[in-house]
């Protein structure tokens, strides 16, 4: 579990769907190559995403609301590959209520300091649906540097084809991007609550 002021990631389990499910009903799931159109998806992509824990390519993670302990949505480190010391942050979606509240910000800084402290590693990457504007403007404010882009690198459900936009920060960058996000969190969080 790693714990943070606002949000508490904890590990995913299987049993988590059905306390997921309010928020993955309110998620906007198009930006996601797998949609979850029900509490059988839900299960399915949890346990997807326990494969990949299982196979110790990812740590999958509940963001849990602290103020009212409320599941609100997922992330995880994914594609960790310890011979080349990198991961990426991905597979993240949360309930709109949890939307610009500082939680999924600081559930980024809780994943990058365990990719950068205890995990090791050199690099952490993030990708982005193109057209996904939010989500861009939001890894630009984080600090991450844009690298370029994957043309028609995914295919949704619905069949549209999505160009990816992989973003990036490295361990020699860690410590700005890390004071950059506290700042951020300072100034959206204000006080530090009881």
């Amino acid at each position: 579990m790693l714990q943070g002021r606002r949000v508490r990631l904890e590990p995913l389990r299987l049993h988590d769907a059905a306390r997921l499910w309010p928020a993955a009903q309110a998620t906007d799931w198009r930006w996601m190559s797998r949609p979850v159109d029900g509490p059988a998806d839900l299960a399915a992509w949890i346990d997807a995403r326990l494969d990949a824990a299982c196979a110790g390519t990812a740590l999958p993670f509940v963001q849990v609301r602290v103020e009212d302990g409320e599941a609100v949505g997922c992330t995880a480190l994914q594609g960790i590959d310890a011979r080349h010391r990198r991961a990426a942050v991905g597979n993240t979606w949360l309930a709109p209520t949890a939307r610009r509240t500082g939680v999924n910000l600081e559930a980024k800084l809780l994943l990058l300091r365990q990719a950068f402290g205890p995990l090791g590693l050199e690099r952490v990457e993030f990708r982005t649906d193109a057209e996904n504007e939010a989500s861009r403007r939001s890894l630009e404010a984080l600090g991450a540097t844009e690298e370029g882009t994957l043309r028609r690198h995914v295919r949704y459900p619905d069949g549209r084809r999505g160009d990816t936009v992989v973003y990036s920060v490295l361990r020699e960058e860690w410590g700005g991007v890390e004071d950059r996000i506290e700042a951020r969190l300072e100034a959206r969080l204000g006080a530090r609550p009881d």
